[in-house]
């Protein structure tokens, strides 16, 4: 019939038909549909097929039983990836997961009644015989397992709270970060070379994180040449998880958060706060409130919406806050179930010191204070220090430091004061004996206060002030054999003022005021500045004024513009060019003025270039600059010539970074704190999505050179650059270091030839929908794929001899086998076409 002949129309209306059956068969039916296999035959140019194919499998989303490494998410939030066994139940494959393991994930065992007298090592063969409304979709090409659980099931997570089985402490690795800078100016007079280094090497081995930090700068003119090195720091630091701690020994600064921060060489044992979910770590007010029904629960800050969730009936409090900044009053909605909605505002201001209800930090340090000249005592001390979230919006804190002639304590408290701000006030009492003949006592008050007005878009950042009595002393200041200690500070006052004027820009003044005991005229700091732009173009005058004993008054204001290209024509967008003044005058009346142009080039704007010409109007001088700075995966490179009249100099720079592991040495960008590497093997020049100018080397390796500790994060490779021959199964994947860990990316790669294979079983093609596998030293199933029409079939990753495993079902007689070679003359390693074969199923 000519019906049949037509293959579009075929289609079109077995789509209708199979649309109008679900429309009219009702819910409570309980019969499958099913589609003939016999059409998939209808138009092909080929009448016959081998045979026709059990499409069961499919149907139900299945593939071959076996161990498959997947992504394991739980309710659409990912949770690690694992090697995981899968087995056939009712046609689909299910997860073998242990109960221990969906008890890692959040499972509530109490929460099922069949759970609770079950042994915690039970696998569990199919979950939704014990969850009814559970299920475990195990998305096959994408290595993802889709677990979903009813939420009231699971354990309540604080979000971006990080489960401690998937925290990662890393591999053995060696790494060091290297800055090298070097300059060569000629003058008039004389021609004077410098070269500066610093390392910050460091090894990892299991959790524990051994540093270095070291420098060596040398100067060489026509009549002298010296050299310096200089070993600045070395400390043995890990985490201890189960205290929510880290141990550092050897040298370090203490933490200021309660006394001036000090370098010691000791011991420190002292909270980890990147261990604490964001949400939890900054203090943030209690919201209590009163539902009518199931209501939805919307916080706004500066009409930003940072909290919203569902509660039931009744009282409620919220508790997991998550403020943008950290002040700024707090917007709460209740929407009832019935859409009527309620409103309140909730005061909120905070400082730094202040913490959540129920959180800590502390510190406890002992060892010897590690002051830079070798004339100052370095005595053994012991110091501590507690803050404590004790709610109702009080944080107190307290310290402790104690030598064999120095003794000190602290005590403050934090206030939040709602409306009115944020107000944090401590006391300090020290005794000294070490620096004067005679027992020094003093006392030491500070105030800091903090407020923004979300009004008037006023942030008073921070307003501190210091009173010190005459003979009070810091640990440092105690040990000194500095002439400066016996004029001990008297005030100190600190302001950060930030006005923001919406479309008219923004407004900044800071200041600070020190003032000494014997010292007749106090240090003197102030700086202003207004910025802003219009149609792009951006520009900002600054005004500053320092005055100090050893340096009489210093005065400047600037102005500066910059206006990019591209505010006239698009083209120069890409490019990022831009026009550049700035203009400076000072108390004596120098007269300074620059014009310049700056930009970047490359596909990912990796090179960064800049020209300037100066001209000093008092002295008549001109200069010029230009300088250029390449980040390349490797590392960054830096180079510059700048002059004067009088002055010509060159000069150069270069940093990066260089991990060694177990399978060799990567270079990389300066490394940070915390890094992943990237493993694909073969894949070379592929890009690394998070990072600017990063790619793969030749190997398959990279460094991402910073992520954040104690948090999951999703590593992004972009396969658009990856050669004919090499694939890649995934292109993310997620990892949680602690800090300092060397993390491993691992990416599947499959590594071959393309192939377009024409495949035939019994003189006819073979099924559509067939399963192909590529037999690999006896197992199947890693690198597979599925028949299109006529039997044509792609596969990637494939070795020039091999043998497949071709299936349409699970009947005997449903499945064939074929050895495949590809002749040297047809391989294309440099075309991303894939080869053409033909084989003969048996």
């Amino acid at each position: 019939m000519p019906f049949f002949k037509k293959e579009g129309i075929a289609i079109c209306c077995g789509a209708y038909v199979l649309g109008m059956i679900s429309i009219v068969t009702p819910s409570s039916c309980y019969a499958e549909l099913y589609f003939n296999p016999a059409l998939l035959n209808i138009g092909s140019h080929t009448e016959k097929t081998a045979s026709q194919p059990d499409l069961t499998q499919f149907a139900h989303g299945g593939q071959l039983p076996g161990v498959y490494h997947v992504d394991i998410y739980l309710n659409n939030n990912f949770i690690k990836s694992d090697d995981i066994l899968f087995k056939l139940v009712d046609d689909k494959l299910a997860p073998q997961i242990s109960l221990k393991n969906y008890i890692r994930m959040g499972l509530l065992k109490s929460a099922v009644t069949d759970f609770s007298s079950m042994p915690d090592d039970t696998v569990i063969t199919s979950l939704y015989q014990f969850i009814p409304d559970a299920s475990a979709d195990f998305r096959f090409y994408e290595h993802k397992l889709n677990i979903s659980i009813p939420q009231i099931m699971l354990k309540h997570k604080v979000h971006g709270e990080v489960d401690p089985d998937t925290l990662d402490d890393g591999i053995t690795a060696g790494l060091m970060n290297y800055t090298i800078s070097g300059a060569e100016n000629n003058s008039d007079s004389e021609k004077t070379s410098s070269l500066f280094t610093n390392f910050r090497s460091g090894v990892n081995w299991g959790a524990w994180r051994l540093r270095n930090y070291s420098t060596w700068s040398m100067r060489k003119t026509s009549r002298s040449k010296d050299n310096h090195f200089n070993a600045i720091n070395t400390y043995l630091q890990r985490n201890i998880r189960s205290l929510g701690s880290r141990l550092t020994v050897g040298d370090f600064p203490t933490d200021g958060d309660v006394f001036e921060s000090t370098n010691i060489r000791g011991t420190q044992l002292m909270t980890d706060e990147g261990m604490i979910p964001d949400v939890l770590r900054s203090y943030a007010p209690a919201i209590r409130g009163i539902a009518n029904s199931n209501a939805q629960i919307t916080v706004r800050q500066s009409g930003n919406v940072i909290y919203q969730s569902y509660v039931p009936q009744g009282a409620f409090e919220i508790t997991d806050l998550n403020p943008s900044s950290l002040s700024g009053d707090l917007d709460v909605t209740i929407k009832e179930s019935n859409g009527y909605e309620r409103h309140f505002t909730q005061a909120y201001s905070s400082l730094a010191v202040m913490r959540r209800k129920g959180q800590n930090k502390y510190a406890v340090t002992a060892g010897r204070l590690n002051l830079s000249r070798k004339s100052d005592k370095q005595p053994v001390f012991a110091q501590g220090t507690f803050i404590y979230g004790a709610g109702h919006g009080l944080t107190p804190y307290t310290g402790m430091i104690a030598s064999s002639e120095y003794k000190s304590v602290a005590a403050g408290l934090g206030i939040s004061l709602g409306h009115i701000g944020a107000l944090s006030t401590d006391v300090t009492y020290s005794e000294s004996h070490a620096a004067e003949d005679k027992k020094l006592t003093g006392l030491s008050y500070q105030f800091r206060y903090a407020k923004t007005l979300a009004e008037t878009n006023t942030a008073l950042s921070v307003a501190a002030y210091r009173y010190s009595t005459k003979d009070f002393r810091t640990l440092t200041e105690a040990y000194q054999n500095d002439e400066n200690i016996q004029t001990g500070k008297r005030n100190e006052l600190q302001l950060m003022l930030n006005q923001g004027l919406g479309d008219y820009g923004s407004v900044y003044i800071s200041g600070s005021r020190q003032s000494y005991w014997q010292k007749k005229d106090p240090n003197l700091t102030f700086n202003a500045g207004y910025n802003t732009s219009y149609r792009h173009i951006s520009y900002g005058i600054s005004i500053s004024k320092t005055r100090s004993e050893r340096h009489k008054d210093g005065s400047r204001a600037a102005l500066n513009i910059s206006v990019p290209f591209d505010a006239f024509t698009p083209a120069y967008k890409e490019y990022g060019l831009r026009a550049n003044y700035s203009g400076a005058t000072d108390q004596n009346d120098n007269v300074t003025h620059n014009i310049g142009l700056s930009g970047t080039a490359l596909a990912d704007h990796n090179l960064a270039f800049s020209l300037n010409q100066s001209y000093q109007q008092q002295d008549h001088v001109h200069g010029g600059n230009i300088n250029t700075t390449y980040t390349g995966s490797h590392g960054v490179v830096s180079a510059g010539y700048q002059y004067t009249e009088n002055n010509r100099q060159l000069n150069f720079g270069l940093s990066g970074g260089i991990l060694v592991h177990r399978n060799g040495v990567v270079f990389s960008q300066p490394l940070g704190e915390t890094v992943a590497l990237v493993k694909a093997p073969g894949a070379s020049h592929v890009k690394v999505s998070n990072q600017s100018g990063n790619y793969t080397d030749y190997r398959g390796y990279a460094v991402l050179t910073s992520i954040t500790p104690f948090r999951k994060t999703e590593v992004d490779l972009n396969p658009g650059s990856t050669n004919s021959n090499t694939e890649l199964s995934l292109t993310s994947a997620f990892v949680t270091p602690t800090r300092g860990a060397v993390v491993v990316a691992d990416y599947k790669t499959k590594q071959g030839e393309q192939v377009l294979l024409d495949l035939s079983h019994d003189g006819n093609p073979v099924p559509f929908g067939s399963t192909v596998s590529l037999v690999t030293s006896g197992t199947d199933g890693d690198n597979t794929s599925i028949v299109g029409d006529n039997g044509q079939v792609y596969m990637s990753g494939m070795p020039h001899d091999g043998k497949l495993l071709v299936s349409w079902g699970h009947r005997d007689g449903q499945h064939c086998s074929t050895n495949y070679h590809i002749p040297e003359n047809k391989a294309k390693p440099q075309s991303h076409l894939p080869t053409h074969l033909t084989a003969v199923c048996r």
